[in-house]
């Protein structure tokens, strides 16, 4: 048979083995090295504080990081969805890793697909994100339009005057089943990150929703076939940006 097959000790980081085929009576694997930290569940809740470095962080249910809180998290720090739940961010996300020290946002399930979690969405206006070395994958929601693995959704701010809310910097945006990102009526400040999606049942290709205006900045970090939607207003782009040379 097919089973899923997962090695644990007390002060390590749990890794699991997907798909794995039993042929007979007997089994015998690679060995695994695990990662010293430890494994902490969250249950649907407000979160704020610091998930710390060389933890993994198990997502039960919907989190909010409410206004006027912050939620901190640290380089190493991996965080997996265990179901369609998402991360709201209506206060301040501050997710910095470090080259070779990267932040994981990614499912928890023993098989993947591009829309096992609903993302992180950023939402009403008065957030505040910055996102560095990061890596996002196998999230989008499928229930309506606006599907991101991260969305942006101000109804209250001013494009105008507004500085980026939101920075994704170093990072990447992958495997997921929908846009990499949908922003309306905000500002997001995009630099040297990398996007592709779930071949082959969605797009071999990174794809941005900005159906409102939105402030941009944007600079790939290769020249990647990407795809801009703007089905109302076009997006606000900064003089910074070079959108046109990597839009096809």
């Amino acid at each position: 048979g097919i089973y899923s097959v997962e090695f644990s000790l007390p002060g390590y980081i749990t890794h699991s083995s997907a798909s794995v085929t039993f042929s007979g009576s007997s089994e015998t694997f690679s060995n695994v090295t695990l990662a010293a930290g430890q494994v902490i569940d969250v249950y649907s809740d407000t979160v704020s504080g610091v998930w710390a470095s060389g933890s993994l962080y198990r997502v039960h249910g919907d989190l909010l990081v409410d206004s006027n809180d912050t939620l901190v998290i640290e380089p190493g720090v991996r965080v997996k969805f265990m179901g369609y739940y998402q991360l709201e961010v209506r206060g301040y996300l501050h997710a910095v890793g470090a080259p070779g020290d990267s932040i994981y946002f990614e499912s928890g399930q023993s098989n993947v697909s591009g829309t096992d979690w609903r993302g992180l969405n950023f939402v009403n206006g008065y957030y505040r994100g910055l996102i560095q070395y990061c890596s996002i994958k196998h999230a989008a929601s499928t229930t309506n339009w606006t599907g991101a693995a991260v969305k942006l959704s101000n109804y209250y701010g001013d494009t105008d005057t507004l500085d980026y809310v939101v920075s994704i910097l170093n990072s990447s945006i992958s495997e997921n089943g929908e846009n990499c990102i949908f922003s309306q009526n905000s500002s997001i400040q995009i630099d040297s990150c990398h996007f592709s999606n779930l071949p082959p049942t969605k797009l071999k290709y990174g794809k941005f929703s900005f159906p409102y205006a939105t402030v941009l900045s944007f600079q790939p970090s290769a020249p990647i076939p990407l795809t801009l939607e703007t089905s109302l207003n076009p997006a606000i782009l900064k003089p910074s940006s070079r959108l046109n040379q990597f839009c096809s």
